[in-house]
C-alpha cells in the first residue's frame, strides 16, 4: 500500500508521496485535491493522511476490490484522528 499526505501550502493544497518534498498533485481547495487524488489512485490501494489547518490528522484509505467481489467498485473509507 502506498502512503501519501495532503498538506496546506502557500498556493492551496498539495499531495505528497511519503518521504517526498515535491508534490504529486496540487489544487486550490482540499475538496478538489481529494477528488483528484481519488482519480489518480483509482485501481490502487493507498493510505492518505490529511493534515488539517488545526494540526489534527484525517486519514483516507482508497481500496480496490478484486475479482472475488464484482459487486463493489473502488471505495473510500475515512477515519478521523
Amino acid at each position: 500500500m502506498n502512503t501519501y499526505r495532503i498538506e496546506r501550502t502557500s498556493t492551496g493544497w498539495a499531495m505528497f508521496r511519503a518521504r517526498n518534498t515535491r508534490p504529486t498533485i496540487e489544487a486550490f481547495t482540499k475538496e478538489e485535491l481529494i477528488t483528484m487524488a481519488a482519480e489518480l489512485l483509482a485501481g490502487k490501494n493507498a493510505s492518505i493522511r490529511i493534515k488539517n489547518t488545526n494540526g489534527t490528522f484525517q486519514e483516507l484509505r482508497l481500496q480496490t476490490w478484486r475479482e472475488e467481489s464484482p459487486d463493489r467498485e473502488g471505495q473510500i473509507q475515512e477515519t478521523r484522528r
